[in-house]
């Protein structure tokens, strides 16, 4: 399962997402502004808007969490959902420097998640 924090490349990846077969599974969404994250569910066929990217990386049905969001909050995002036991793909850059990618791995290593950056 996957949740996905919205922008238009994450458009973009929940619709590639959606044509595969249906192992994968959109299962909830977060955004900075929830009228956003009510749009992208309603167009993704999304069932959860969570009130905050806290709620959802602690959601116990989230496997995996995508994030597109703004380049400066990748680092911030990924530690969450990190810290939260999730696996990751992250738009590129996952830091904006080689101290924050550093510390990331790190945490991921000391969590056992995987840790990807993802160019779509």
């Amino acid at each position: 399962m996957l949740l996905t924090l919205g922008g238009k490349i994450s458009q973009d990846f929940v619709s590639a997402l959606c044509s595969a077969p249906k192992e994968h599974v959109v299962i909830a969404v977060a955004a900075r502004d929830v009228n956003t994250a009510n749009e992208f569910a309603k167009n993704h066929n999304v069932h959860h808007v969570s009130s905050s990217y806290e709620e959802l990386t602690k959601d116990p049905e989230v496997d995996i969490v995508y994030v597109g969001a703004i380049n400066p909050e990748h680092f911030r995002l990924v530690k969450l959902a990190i810290s939260n036991g999730k696996n990751v793909l992250c738009e590129k850059p996952i830091g904006i420097n080689v101290k924050e990618t550093s510390e990331l791995i790190k945490l991921a290593k000391e969590k056992g998640v995987f840790l990807m950056e993802v160019s779509f």
